[in-house]
């Protein structure tokens, strides 16, 4: 259960990099990684992912 948190919240932290970085508005840059990644948010992706599938979203 523990590799499957880590790898869930390391492909999200990916996916939410790539978003962030793609915003074209750099203001917002900064504060939305300060409130996404201090860390410990695996079992909200974990859920997430999990409701994901539940509801067949990719």
């Amino acid at each position: 259960m523990k590799k499957q948190l880590n790898k869930i919240a390391k492909d999200t932290n990916i996916f939410l990099k790539k978003y962030i970085n793609s915003q074209k508005y750099s203001q917002l840059k900064s504060p939305m990684k300060y409130g996404l990644f201090p860390g410990g948010k695996k079992i909200r992706s974990k859920i997430l992912m999990d409701l994901g599938s539940l509801f067949s979203i990719d």
